[in-house]
């Protein structure tokens, strides 16, 4: 059971970390650094990128 759940977080955690990512380089381009929509991106951008890793994950578990 351990393994799956570890394959699991892991998929979420990167998708989330990508998801940042994106969200960094997407409020660079749309508002001012030091701001709450610059916040507001990366946060948006990791809960949807945590939601695809959620997704993705459920790939990865077993049938049984």
């Amino acid at each position: 059971m351990w393994p799956e759940i570890r394959k699991v977080l892991t998929a979420i955690g990167i998708s989330a970390l990508a998801g940042a990512l994106l969200g960094v380089l997407l409020g660079g381009l749309a508002s001012d650094i030091p701001s709450w929509e610059f916040l507001f991106w990366i946060l948006g951008s990791a809960a949807v990128g945590a939601a695809f890793g959620v997704s993705l994950a459920y790939g990865f578990l077993p049938e049984s």
